[in-house]
């Protein structure tokens, strides 16, 4: 693989590993909210950090250009889910 297909890759994989990181949010925050199901939020938060630094530490194998990268996509989902994704609470 050239670099720049491993630098679009590595940008896409981020985008999507962010928006699943920030879907598993939000579906964390509501545990935390809502009360009853403590345990599982607990153990969900565990679960989104050891998910996205193993995408990121997989993805560093390609080099430091990859790496930022999947992070500017990382961003870019983050921009993304709170814009357009998350409903407006007013």
């Amino acid at each position: 693989m050239n670099s720049i297909s491993t630098i679009i890759i590595a940008l896409i994989a981020g985008f999507l590993f962010g928006l699943f990181f920030f879907w598993l949010l939000k579906l964390n925050s509501d545990y935390y909210l809502k009360g009853g199901k403590k345990l599982l939020a607990i153990l969900l938060h565990i679960a989104r950090f050891v998910t996205i630094f193993l995408a990121f530490w997989y993805i560093a194998k390609f080099g430091a250009l990859a790496l930022l990268a999947s992070f500017g996509g990382f961003l870019l989902s983050r921009l993304f889910f709170t814009r357009f994704l998350l409903k407006k609470e007013v």
